[in-house]
């Protein structure tokens, strides 16, 4: 048979080459058209089979509408070759189902054979059934029927059939270019492939962690459907990747399933009658394939209730398989795509530029708020026009419009950016001088999905740099303060050098005023707040040593006020301070009296720059700095470099302080671990003396080589008894404490009186106080208080026994109680040596114990105190040494009134 014409339509002659050499292993006639008349006057004088269109924009859809439904002549199939995420369902509509097919770039050579192929099949059958239409013509009545019956029928069926399956594949291509959704996509083939072409139909999925997600499984009958559904649940689909035929990318074909097969691949008993229920007699399983990458699978299956599938139903489920596979890429490029807009479109929203997003065809897709604001047009209305209409750019000089950046953008394919003196064209009219540049769009192939145009106004810019067309003659003016700037920098690092020296901030303060002094300063003084809120003075620098001994008897005479006018803003609001010209009114309001205004006065300036010491919220002290006699007055640009000075000083002072405490707690934490170790070493002593005793009379009780009388015996256990109950009262004290320490100490509240306490200790207190004078001075009637009265009177036996080990015999002892506003106070006191200030707080300390040279005294365990103030916080008070003069020691301690 004569060569088919094949049309190959499109204005890009390099690829129209290329399409024509895929087409030659055809052996067909294939003829270029490189426009719309040439391809018209192409279809006028000869038939094709199909027309390809090398589609680049919608022109090319007018064109291939023209082909499709000529003025005269026969209609002409056509097959689109499309860039990606092009939008054609609309065009689909227009036309019969089967007239319009399409493939996405970029093109492989054998699914473009493939795809034309049922074409060529069509054209060849409808041309043998018009040859045969002719024959039948011209014989005799009996050759006629013959032909009818025969060769007519023949060809009428391979005809049909290559139609039928021509508009199947393009009924399949509409519907799954339908929706960007295939799980419907795919539920929607139900109607196309069933019952048709298979009684069963499944699609599987391969997911980024390359297991199989079925999407889609349907079956004529709904109760194979839910077979074919429990037979999945008790399978591995990660078999079928195993194959290999499908790890090649190619289909199996099972022509005819046997019982054997189903014997092969049964689990169990009720594994086998569940497939024998499915009856699977034929089955193609065809692998989805993008850009020689296995996306998933396409499984169809004939029950034996129809014929047996063919190398035929092969090929068209192959055909339909590529339509599936780029339907699913498809719809993954699309939900990336969005994601990617959508995050896109967040960011371009909030930065500071105008942005506008065009497509590949420079329509408008976006605008952030600056565009709008630029342009003059809301996003609402934008969308969808060319970027010209909405961005409109001219030359500020010709007054003429410019090359639009996005049409730059889609020849050149680069990064590009406006010439000068561009003038953007509001919606009212206004010129607003911009620059900008655009930028590609790519998809992750590299094909151009459209631009980014990125603009700013440059009003100011301009303004700017009017400004330093004008500035120029005061070139040296700049030059002397690039020449103070400089200085300014190794000023600050010797600043910085000095308050790194040390972590003593005392000496490098010293060290910083006398840098300030004279550099920036005729008087310098440092002020730091201490831990109770008030200033100390810890350096003084001026150029006259007079008038630095002045200062310094200034500070000692009136120490500073941190409350006073001229710090008051500096330390306390956190501010600078600069008084550019001082005058007796300021001296007379800071002074306190009139001795206090002479010396201010004999040792002030002239002008005032306080600035505090900041570590971000946090004031630590100021530095204040005064000019005398050096013939200037402070200004607004001293600041910045005071404030560069303030934060280093501040850093550096921070720090020392910072290291002073890691040291405090660092010598704290060994004598922490001192204490431990005296107190084992005392509990290991505390605990033997008592054993000992025990030991040693409970072995002299029982030894058998003596015989003791009666008083002695008594004599012994009484010891043992004694030394029993200091081990128990320790035992004790340790229980307390280690509750205490764990907040699970137990205290039974309740209404009680100071009688009813007393009535309670004081056996325990007259036997503890044998050998001193116990005096009781509490009066009687005093208010009811919340307490437990076991453990204040645990309390009370703690802090007489505690007198008792440093009091003289026989002295005095004394507890009395007194009642303030909303407590009652109670104190025991002694006249023993005392306890120095220094170690009034830590005596409460658990195990803590004072070292007292020619210590004679009594020793125990240190759990007195400690348990004491554990004792009385727990009923909600206070307990503290009195601060009184050596000797003597008063612990007193609050109950709250109910």
């Amino acid at each position: 048979m004569e060569k088919i014409n094949i049309l190959l339509v499109g204005d890009q002659a390099e690829n129209l080459n290329s399409l024509t050499s895929f087409l030659d292993p055809l052996g067909e006639n294939v003829l270029q058209a490189n426009s719309e008349q040439e391809a018209l006057l192409q279809v006028t004088e000869r038939d094709f089979a199909a027309a390809l269109f090398d589609v680049q924009g919608i022109s090319d859809l007018e064109t291939a509408a023209l082909i499709i439904q000529p003025e005269r002549g026969r209609a002409i199939p056509c097959l689109l070759l499309v860039p990606p995420d092009f939008n054609l369902p609309e065009f689909f509509n227009q036309y019969p189902i089967g007239m319009v097919d399409y493939l996405v770039k970029p093109i492989k050579p054998e699914r473009l054979r493939a795809r034309i192929w049922p074409y060529l099949e069509l054209y060849r059958k409808t041309q043998e059934l018009i040859l045969g239409v002719n024959n039948w013509s011209q014989t005799t009545e009996r050759q006629q029927n013959e032909l009818h019956y025969g060769v007519a029928e023949q060809s009428r069926n391979a005809a049909e059939k290559a139609n039928q399956r021509l508009v199947f594949l393009s009924h399949a291509s509409q519907l799954l270019s339908s929706s960007l959704d295939y799980d419907a996509t795919f539920n929607n083939l139900r109607a196309l492939i069933l019952p048709e072409l298979a009684d069963i139909y499944s699609i599987d999925v391969l997911q980024e962690d390359q297991k199989l997600q079925r999407v889609a499984v349907v079956a004529v009958e709904p109760i194979v459907e839910t077979w074919v559904r429990q037979l999945e649940a008790r399978s591995d689909p990660l078999l079928l990747l195993d194959m290999p035929a499908i790890a090649a990318g190619k289909s199996v074909f099972y022509e005819t399933i046997s019982r054997s097969v189903f014997e092969s691949f049964a689990q169990d008993a009720d594994h086998l009658a569940l497939m024998q229920n499915i009856d699977a007699a034929s089955e193609i399983i065809v692998p989805l394939r993008v850009r020689e990458t296995l996306i998933g699978l396409l499984t169809v299956v004939r029950r034996s209730s129809k014929p047996a599938y063919t190398s035929d139903d092969v090929v068209l489920m192959e055909e339909l398989a590529l339509r599936i596979a780029q339907a699913v890429d498809n719809a993954r490029l699309y939900r990336d795509a969005r994601e990617q807009r959508e995050r896109l479109q967040v960011t371009l929203a909030s930065i500071g530029d105008a942005v506008i997003a065009t497509d590949p065809y420079g329509l408008i897709t976006f605008m952030n708020p600056v565009a709008e604001a630029l342009t003059q047009w809301q996003q609402s209305e934008a969308v969808g026009k060319p970027l010209p209409e909405v961005f409109n750019i001219i030359n500020e000089a010709s007054r003429q419009r410019v090359e639009s950046p996005v049409d730059k953008v889609l020849r050149e394919g680069t990064i590009v950016g406006l010439a000068n003196h561009t003038l953007l064209i509001a919606k009212d009219g206004q010129a607003i001088p911009i620059d900008d540049s655009g930028a590609p769009i790519r998809t992750h192939d590299g094909m151009i999905a459209g631009v980014i145009l990125v603009f700013r106004d440059i009003t100011e810019r301009q303004q700017t740099e009017q400004e330093r067309l004008q500035l120029l003659h005061q070139e040296q003016e700049a030059r002397v303060a690039a020449q103070a700037a400089n200085q300014k920098l190794q000023f600050l690092t010797q600043v910085s050098t000095i308050l790194a020296s040390s972590l003593d901030y005392d000496t490098t303060l010293e060290n910083l005023a006398h840098i300030l002094v004279p550099q920036m300063a005729d008087n310098c003084v440092i002020d730091l707040i201490t831990s109770n809120g008030s200033l100390t003075r810890v350096a003084v620098a001026a150029t006259d040593p007079a008038r630095e001994d002045a200062l310094r008897e200034l500070a000692r005479r009136f120490p500073p006020d941190p409350k006073a006018s001229s710090t008051r803003q500096s330390i306390i609001q956190k501010t600078p301070r600069l008084v550019t010209q001082l005058t007796d009114t300021y001296y007379e309001a800071a002074a306190q009296n009139s001795e206090h205004l002479a010396l201010m006065k004999a040792s002030g300036g002239k002008s005032l720059l306080i600035m505090p010491l900041l570590i971000g919220e946090q004031s630590l002290g100021a530095i204040s700095l005064g000019m005398v006699d050096s013939g200037r007055s402070y200004i607004e640009g001293d600041l910045d470099l005071m404030s560069e000075v303030a934060h280093r000083a501040a850093f550096a002072v921070q720090h020392a302080r910072l290291y002073r405490e890691a040291e405090a707690a660092r010598r704290e934490a060994e004598q922490a671990n001192d204490l431990k170790l005296q107190f084992l070493a005392m509990i290991s002593h505390e605990l033997r003396t008592p054993l000992t005793s025990i030991k040693g009379f409970a072995s002299t009780l029982l030894s058998t080589d003596v015989t003791w009388d009666t008083e002695s015996q008594r004599d012994f256990l009484e010891i043992i008894n004694e030394e029993t109950n200091k081990l128990t009262d320790l035992v004790e004290q340790l229980l307390d404490l280690s509750r205490i320490t764990a907040g699970q100490l137990r205290v039974r509240k309740q209404l009680c009186q100071m009688d009813d306490i007393l009535q309670i200790a004081i056996t325990q207190l007259k036997l503890i106080a044998l050998y001193h004078h116990l005096v009781i001075n509490i009066p009687s009637g005093l208010p009811l208080v919340m307490a437990d009265p076991q453990r204040i009177a645990q309390v009370l036996g703690n802090l007489v026994a505690n007198a008792t080990k440093y009091a003289p015999p026989q002295s005095q002892i004394t507890i009395e109680a007194i009642v303030s506003t909303s407590d009652l106070h109670i104190s025991v006191s002694d006249l023993g040596p005392g306890i120095p200030p220094e170690h009034r707080i830590k005596v409460f300390e658990a195990f803590r114990q004072i070292e007292r040279p020619n210590d004679h005294y009594s020793r125990g365990a240190g759990l007195g105190l400690a348990i004491c103030k554990g004792l009385v916080e727990a009923h909600g008070g206070k307990i503290w040494i009195v601060d009184q003069p050596l000797p003597g020691t008063t612990v007193s301690f609050t109950l709250p009134l109910t």
